[in-house]
């Protein structure tokens, strides 16, 4: 069952490349996977302290930090690692493309590759993120829109609490509104631990 740690927080504008500082201790000494790595803002930071960092997107950056692994990995399919690798996974913005079958057959993946106990940082599409498809798009299925061609999901606190009602506690559930891109984007940030 779910464990919210406490109410769900809203909170202000804040400096987006510094989100992970309140995750630090989560990464000390740890086998690292960050799914959707992109242009490496996160790897950067995480690299800072974990033992290894792998680092996948479909395309690799071209800016690469020294120590880490990077692979060109689609993990909307079987992730290419043995069981138990990873101590802690890492997945911003990375998981809401895809069909709920889809979505939960990813977080079986995750579950997989991460010992028991592995911790989960996830941020994931609110559905108030009008200013990057949540309004004004085709419903490709319920939560899921076409956003000019992409699908997009966007996710309510009880799509993450049945999306993480399996093989997970579910821990510091925040919703809030980041400046990580030109315009403000909502979504929610929290915590699983794999069970």
């Amino acid at each position: 069952m779910a464990n919210y740690g406490g109410a769900i927080q809203r909170s202000g504008m804040n400096s987006d490349h510094r989100w992970l500082e309140q995750w630090t201790t989560l990464f000390e000494n740890k086998r690292v996977l960050e799914l959707g790595c992109g242009n490496g803002i996160d790897t950067k930071f995480i690299s800072d302290t974990a033992a290894t960092v792998v680092a996948c997107d479909l395309v690799i950056p071209q800016s690469q930090e020294s120590g880490v692994q990077y692979l060109a990995v689609d993990h909307s399919k079987p992730l290419p690692f043995r069981s138990n690798e990873f101590d802690v996974v890492l997945a911003s913005l990375s998981l809401h493309y895809f069909y709920w079958r889809n979505t939960l057959e990813i977080l079986d993946e995750i579950s997989r590759v991460l010992i028991r106990g592995g911790e989960l940082v996830c941020r994931l599409n609110s559905r108030e993120d009008v200013n990057y498809g949540a309004k004004g798009h085709a419903e490709l299925e319920t939560g899921l829109y076409d956003v000019n061609g992409s699908a997009k999901r966007f996710f309510d606190e009880s799509d993450i609490a049945n999306s993480f009602s399996q093989k997970w506690s579910l821990y510091d559930l925040h919703h809030k509104t980041i400046d990580r891109y030109q315009n403000l984007k909502s979504v929610w940030e929290f915590k699983a631990i794999n069970a």
